[in-house]
């Protein structure tokens, strides 16, 4: 149970520690990586707004059962 259970998590544990290296090589790239990063995210949460303020569609549940309050 063992040997499987760090087998499971060898792949994990491998891929948390390229992102951190990718992390670590991005600042060290300069401002330029920084501000990408910054952008990425400003987009992100731009593009979100967006799409959430573009209306409901009211027809999405129509056939789920509605339950009343008492």
């Amino acid at each position: 149970a063992g040997v499987g259970f760090w087998g499971a998590m060898y792949i994990p544990v491998v891929v948390a520690m390229a992102a951190n290296q990718n992390v670590v090589a991005a600042l060290r790239g300069g401002p330029v990586a920084l501000l990408a990063a910054v952008g990425a995210v400003a987009i992100c949460a731009c593009c979100i707004a967006v799409l959430v303020r573009t209306g409901r569609d009211d027809t999405a549940f129509a056939g789920v059962p509605q339950f009343e309050e008492q």
